[in-house]
Formats: structure tokens, C-alpha cells, sequence
């Protein structure tokens, strides 16, 4: 059997040989024209074009790279590890090592717990409210993929930052145990994604907004649609065969409640050039009759910027959202001030909870 599969594999790379050598003599359908600027090269334009978009798979040969990496469960970039069934994951910020316990920061993880207790100090001066909650990596729920699995008696840092939280009397949300408790890693997270899905963003919206104390803002499982393919993901990127490869993922498929607009109050550059912060209120809040709505910031990363804000914009009592990165522990708290939060909700990928003993938050006092 192993033979007869071997066959077939060198009958696919002869093949691919025989299309680079074609590539010579027909144009490539993935590259375009180059457009020349400058008038002094005007000349030598037609020979570019010749070279790049007719002798030259300036885009195609990158690709047909990754699927046969891709194909042969071999990955192209250190970023990325192709593990059974296909399944990508992220390989970088030590993301498997901590998932499994072969990686334990004691010291960056106590910071983490130092600066969300100086923080819940803070914000209760302003009349506001803090929980923090981490988002698993995949590596530590979707597994089923996985040539092995991880230890159950392994200290674990996720363990750790949740237990030096409770000891400086932060609330918290577990989300891992959530998760677990699903049953099926799989589906909470794509195959070719670093990220969760929205089933996943969903359970954990709903597991942190319980915990904060305002389970009337959770919401079913009705407002996603079933999985469907979905064109690969970040992680499909960097093996540049994201046009190859489809996932299933569901969609949001609930209309936003009431109208909202975009109002600019915090300061921050966009982390990375990247990441921006966004703030929406809610229109007419100002002229209600009565209680005032509440005002949420998140402090998050790209697991909740897009995912969550359906979420937040139908949840009726909520007059402000927002949403700001966690810098690495180095976010600006000149802008949790501006956004005049009720309740703030630090949630970092799994990866990103030890701290820096260099990092501390902009603004924040440390006293």
C-alpha cells in the first residue's frame, strides 16, 4: 500500500515538472503585468513584462511549493506544523511547549497577576469592574489531530495564572474547563487557523459574561449558522495555499440589535501597525430616560477584536463597547481612562499571558 501511494506521489511531482517547463511558454495565472512609473524605464517594459509574467510562475510556483509540502505533511515555514488529517498549527511563541507543560514562567506569569491586580485597583477608583479570562491555545483543546497527547499532571502556566489571579482576588472565567467540557476541540477551532471559530468565541463570550455576573447578556447557539467551507486561514497564509485549501466554520447569523456608530476615544496607535482599537456606541444612549447602559472595553488580542463584536452589538443593556490590545502587558491605561469603562475584560491568548518583567502597562501606576 505504501509503494502503490509512493507511486502516485511521483506521478504528482512529474507532473508538476512538466508544468513548470510549459510555464516557459504560457503565461502566469496567478501573477499580472508589472505597471512601470518612472518614463526613463519605459524602454525596457516589455521585456519586464516578457520575463516576469510569461517565462517566470512568479506566483504560481510559491503555491504549487506549498501544496506539495502541504500534500506530503511537510511545512514550508517554521511558523506553521502540519500535524494528522491535515490539521495546521501555529508553531511560534512557544505556544505547544506551554500547552503541554514543557515551558513553565513562574516569574512573567506572577507579573501578569501583578498588573491585573494593580489594574482592578485602578479601575475601582473609577467605579469599575475587572475580570480576566485566557484564550486556550488550539493546542490546548483541539488535539484529536495531535501524533500525542499532552500529560494530565503537568503544572501548566494557564493553571498558574488563573491560580496567582484568585490569590489576589481577581475575578476570573475559565474558559479552558468550557472548553473541555464541550467535548469536541475540533470543532470549536479551524483546521487551518490559529484562532478559535465563532462556536468557540461564542462559548467563551457567554462563559466570561456569566462570570462577570450578567448571564442575562449570553447568548444560544441559534445565532450561529451551521459549518460551511470557508476559504483556509492565517495559517493557510503562511503556507501561501489558503485558495487550496477550505474549512468549516460557522457564521453569526443574527441581525444587530439597535444602531451603533464609531466614535473615536482612545489614543493608541494600532499595535503591530495592526491592530487597531475600535469604540462603538450605541445612537440615542445620551438622551435615554433612565439607567445608564453599561460600557465594556476588552482588552484582548485577535482572538476577540472581530470575533466577539457581533456578539457585544446585540446584547441590549451595553451603551459602549470597546475594544483594545493587550500590548503584551504594555497597553496605554490613559485610554482605559478615556473609554470610562463599568467593566473591563482582560482576555489574552494563552500564549500571551507571561508578561515581560520589563513590560508594564502605559499610565498605570505601580505602586
Amino acid at each position: 500500500m505504501l509503494i502503490a501511494k509512493l507511486r502516485y506521489q511521483g506521478l504528482f511531482i512529474a507532473g508538476l515538472f512538466v508544468l513548470l517547463m510549459l510555464g516557459s511558454f504560457v503565461p502566469d495565472p496567478f501573477s499580472h503585468p508589472v505597471e512601470t512609473r518612472s518614463a526613463s524605464t519605459n524602454v525596457f517594459k516589455p521585456i519586464q513584462d516578457y520575463v516576469r509574467f510569461r517565462m517566470k510562475y512568479a506566483a504560481f510556483a510559491p503555491l504549487v511549493r506549498g501544496i506539495v509540502g502541504y500534500n506530503l505533511n511537510s511545512s514550508l515555514t517554521s511558523r506553521v506544523y502540519i500535524s494528522r488529517n491535515h490539521h495546521l498549527y501555529f508553531a511560534e511563541d512557544n505556544a505547544t511547549a506551554q500547552s503541554f507543560g514543557d515551558i513553565y514562567r513562574q516569574p512573567e506569569v506572577a507579573r501578569f497577576a501583578d498588573i491585573a491586580a494593580v489594574l482592578k485597583r485602578e479601575l475601582r477608583k473609577e467605579g469599575s469592574d475587572l475580570i480576566v479570562a485566557i484564550a486556550p491555545n488550539a493546542q490546548s483543546i483541539a488535539i484529536e489531530d495531535m501524533p500525542f497527547r499532552p500529560s494530565e499532571d503537568v503544572p501548566r502556566e494557564y493553571d498558574l495564572a488563573l491560580h496567582e489571579l484568585k490569590k489576589r482576588a481577581i475575578g476570573t472565567s475559565d474558559i479552558r474547563s468550557v472548553f473541555l467540557a464541550h467535548g469536541d476541540g475540533k470543532a470549536l477551532y479551524g483546521s487551518t487557523e490559529t484562532h478559535w471559530n465563532y462556536l468557540g468565541a461564542l462559548l467563551a463570550f457567554n462563559s466570561v459574561v456569566t462570570d462577570a455576573g450578567y448571564p442575562q447578556w449570553a447568548l444560544p447557539t441559534s445565532v450561529l449558522g451551521p459549518p460551511s467551507p470557508v476559504l483556509g486561514g492565517d495559517l493557510s497564509r503562511f503556507l501561501g495555499i489558503q485558495y487550496y485549501v477550505r474549512d468549516m466554520a460557522p457564521s453569526v447569523a443574527i441581525p444587530i440589535d439597535g444602531s451603533w456608530e464609531k466614535v473615536s476615544i482612545m489614543r493608541s496607535p494600532p499595535f503591530l501597525k495592526v491592530f487597531d482599537s475600535h469604540t462603538y456606541d450605541r445612537k440615542g444612549a445620551s438622551e435615554r430616560v433612565g439607567a445608564e447602559g453599561a460600557r465594556v472595553l476588552v482588552l484582548g488580542d485577535s482572538f476577540t477584536q472581530g470575533f466577539w463584536l457581533p456578539f457585544w452589538k446585540n446584547t441590549a443593556a451595553i451603551d459602549r463597547i470597546g475594544w483594545l490590545h493587550h500590548a503584551q502587558c504594555n497597553f496605554d491605561f490613559n485610554d482605559v481612562r478615556l473609554f470610562k469603562p463599568t467593566l473591563v475584560i482582560w482576555v489574552p491568548t494563552e500564549r500571551y499571558v507571561p508578561c515581560s518583567l520589563e513590560q508594564w502597562p502605559i499610565g498605570l501606576p505601580k505602586e
